[in-house]
């Protein structure tokens, strides 16, 4: 009577351990795919994150202050070297909108400033909101490359068939005439693909 007794103590105490580690394994589970799915929505702007600070895959840079500016414009005023620029867009399948340039290139002069334009249109009939994020290539041009302005610094909501104008001021420093490989290219090419953004 009391090794049955025993043995059925035994049995409930390893029906209880089974449980616990099935729950603990659930949790555990469950935390990590919640953490994938939270990881999964966070990559663009971590990617983009990444980019900005340290200039990969030819992400150019945002000139904040207008002295900054002023100054390497007044550097090259010596500098006849021009160069095309290309401009390319693109949008993600999960953003209802039509996105395209204005015009496809421009040739530039090294240290102006120039005005390009994008459209956007929302082709749904709900209001949506996307971020856009940009390289260029070839990606070495990215550390010369400088945005004064961009509608790719923040989020942009366009209302159901809404189509707006999108302006990017931008230079290229001149200092680019002292790269390794200048003289290899003739063209640039600013790129910016748009991703539905969700709050």
């Amino acid at each position: 009577m009391l090794l049955t007794l025993l043995r059925l103590i035994v049995k409930q105490k390893k029906v209880r351990t089974a449980k616990q580690r099935n729950y603990r394994l659930a949790l555990f589970l469950c935390l990590l795919c919640s953490a994938m799915i939270a990881l999964s929505f966070a990559s663009v702007p971590l990617y983009d994150l990444f980019c900005r600070a340290t200039g990969f895959g030819g992400r150019t840079q945002k000139a904040i202050d207008g002295l900054e500016v002023e100054q390497k414009i007044k550097k090259i005023a010596d500098s006849q070297q021009k160069i095309r620029v290309r401009f390319d867009a693109n949008v993600n399948a999960g953003l209802d909108w039509k996105f395209a340039p204005a015009q496809i290139e421009m040739e530039v002069q090294l240290g102006e400033v120039y005005e390009t334009k994008y459209i956007a249109k929302n082709l749904s009939e709900k209001t949506l909101k996307g971020v856009a994020t940009y390289n260029v290539t070839p990606t070495k041009t990215g550390a010369f490359f400088h945005k004064i302005q961009c509608f790719c610094f923040v989020e942009q909501q366009l209302q159901p068939q809404q189509q707006v104008e999108m302006k990017v001021l931008f230079f290229l420093d001149p200092a680019i005439r002292e790269h390794e490989e200048w003289g290899t290219f003739d063209t640039i090419t600013l790129s910016y693909s748009f991703f539905p953004h969700s709050d």
